[in-house]
């Protein structure tokens, strides 16, 4: 399909390209982008599930809860919501990244995508992609109207940001990105440099068609970085929409004209900062607020020409009031602009989101501290006020391991406003391990739970071995007969931490060999398990129970290990129980749930 200023390429069919669990592969190299669209093609295969797109999903994976915990010189105050609580319930779809959703007044989901894939598609810097997500529950997505649109970075990598369906138009955003910069103190590389944002193209037939009328040799708000000569950092580099609701339903509403806001956040440099570790991708010093008061008109190239007009932009200010931006008078901007969360070199790529049953704007963050290629950190906060001040309800030390683009879709938080899902996208480099099912490159869904306890919560009962930190080469293996759909292979160890006390262990494993294994509580050797060969490592009736009596303290750590002189296991799950409520009987696994 061709429109007035774009190209767009969509799929004839819809298909599912594998991913193996094992094999995250970072997408903003050329070559590897070259690689992947060589594997599309060859390796495309009829849809394996009534989703389409869909790469797994589960219900019975172990709940688990993090402390309220952050490093040091944590500036912000905890919250009354305590703890948050992940659910087991998860869904991954497509082998592609950069998802924020925007729901439509038809009650349907629209988000923009780059890198990787869906399908046969395949997106390869400048170009982005878009889709639509249909369903009631993220379990069940149906991912459809995918294309591709051909952009022009000019010279710069090109990637989505803002994106918002209202009144039935599509703005979807741009910014870009510098490939390396000679002042970063660390490596930044794989298009790591925050460059403006270019401004939106639109669609008004939801996605079938684009018109584009940015120029991304003419930012928006500020010009480029120039990386190595002298330029300052962006502040407003990779601003994504407040989500409030369908159609922007509790977006507030100008009182003179009663029109509604729209409200981007920011993830930023101070002003005059020229070092690229305070402004990567995914890094940076300040999150920004800036606003906009949308057209009542029809006209869908003159709303957008409106929405890329720099001047009717406004911004959060220091005096508390909001002044319209001028790039033609950045001193004045820079000198005035305030931020609504700050914590140098220690912020990220941020969405917000406003919880109507709460009253609250939760806003949630990925960053990385020392690399592009570690393991990410993320955080959610939550305020009151729009602008702020925001608390801390949960530090997440790498979550995913490497979670990234995260954002809490409104249509799927529940009436009380306590249970929602997050989305996101994870570890794009080749030799990352998941730390639990569903996180991976591609669009992931997890739910979870807020609560006030203030009290500890510990782990009981049932736990998945992908729950735990793997050590010494342990990595997930897939196997459907398996609890969730995993279990634990190349054991060289498993910890587990928090646990809740208990007098007896159930230890349910496979393995090709008679032996020992060994048991660790809080560091020190308790015990070694009698292992018995089960006769294969994967499939229908290769596990069985190993049950232990042993004493676990409340918050233990559990260590099943490796030593020398053992043999090899693939660890499924323990159980944490009373000897009268364990049985040592070898089943066959159980499915993923749905």
């Amino acid at each position: 399909m061709f429109s007035m200023n774009s190209v767009i390429l969509s799929p004839k069919s819809q298909v599912v390209i594998p991913l193996p669990v094992r094999i995250a592969i970072h997408m903003r190299s050329n070559l590897l982008m070259a690689f992947l669209v060589v594997m599309n093609m060859l390796a495309v295969l009829p849809a394996s599930s009534e989703v389409p797109y869909l790469i797994g999903r589960g219900t019975d994976y172990q709940r688990f809860t993090w402390d309220t915990t952050c490093p040091p010189g944590c500036p912000f105050p905890p919250s009354t919501y305590r703890r948050l609580q992940f659910t087991g319930r998860w869904a991954t779809y497509t082998t592609a990244d950069t998802f924020y959703p925007t729901w439509g007044s038809d009650d349907v989901l629209y988000s923009p995508w780059a890198d990787g894939g869906i399908g046969k598609l395949s997106t390869a810097c400048p170009n982005t992609g878009h889709c639509s997500a249909e369903g009631d529950s993220p379990l069940h997505l149906t991912i459809g109207t995918v294309g591709v649109v051909k952009g022009d970075g000019a010279g710069y990598g090109l990637y989505p940001c803002g994106s918002l369906m209202y009144n039935d138009i599509w703005y979807h955003g741009n910014y870009l990105l510098t490939w390396a910069d000679p002042d970063a103190p660390q490596d930044m590389p794989d298009w790591g440099v925050l460059e403006p944002f270019v401004g939106f193209r639109y669609s008004s037939d939801k996605g079938l068609n684009w018109t584009n009328l940015t120029d991304s040799a003419a930012p928006l708000l500020e010009p480029h970085h120039n990386a190595g000569k002298g330029g300052k950092e962006i502040m407003i580099g990779a601003p994504h929409f407040v989500d409030f609701g369908k159609n922007m339903q509790h977006a507030p509403v100008d009182s003179g004209t009663g029109r509604k806001f729209a409200y981007m956040v920011a993830h930023g440099a101070d002003p005059g900062i020229q070092i690229a570790a305070h402004n990567s991708w995914i890094q940076g010093d300040n999150i920004y607020l800036i606003r906009i008061l949308m057209p009542d008109g029809t006209n869908a190239a003159e709303n957008t020409a409106y929405l890329n007009t720099h001047t009717n932009w406004q911004y959060f200010a220091r005096d508390g009031k909001w002044m319209n931006w001028d790039k033609n008078n950045l001193a004045g901007v820079y000198a005035n602009i305030k931020a609504i969360a700050r914590w140098p070199k220690r912020l990220g790529n941020v969405s917000m989101t406003y919880n109507a049953a709460l009253g609250k704007y939760m806003m949630v963050m990925s960053r990385v501290v020392t690399g592009n290629k570690d393991a990410m950190d993320a955080m959610l906060l939550e305020a009151d006020s729009i602008t702020g001040p925001f608390r801390l309800v949960q530090y997440l030390p790498s979550f995913g391991v490497r979670a990234y683009f995260l954002n809490i879709p409104s249509k799927f938080i529940s009436a009380d406003g306590l249970t929602m899902w997050l989305s996101f996208s994870a570890n794009y480099w080749w030799y990352t391990s998941p730390s639990f099912p569903g996180s991976t490159y591609a669009w992931c869904w997890r739910e979870f739970k807020l609560s006030t306890d203030p009290n500890p919560i510990y782990l009981s009962g049932k736990i998945e071995a992908e729950c735990g930190k793997k050590l010494n080469g342990a990595g997930d293996d897939k196997d459907p007969f398996a609890s969730g759909g995993y279990n634990v292979a190349y054991m060289g160890g498993v910890e587990f931490t928090g646990l809740a006390k208990a007098e007896s262990l159930t230890i349910r494993y496979s393995a090709v060999n008679e032996g020992t294994f060994s048991l660790y509580i809080n560091g020190t050797h308790a015990k070694d398990i009698t292992v018995q060969s089960t006769g294969a490592w994967h499939g229908d009736g290769a596990y069985t129970n190993a049950v232990v009596d042993v004493a676990v303290p409340d918050g233990a750590s559990l260590r099943l290990q490796k030593d020398s002189g053992d043999v090899g296991i693939n660890l499924d799950y323990i159980t944490l129980s009373s000897p009268s409520s364990v049985k040592d009987t070898r089943t066959s696994g159980q499915g993923r749930g749905e």
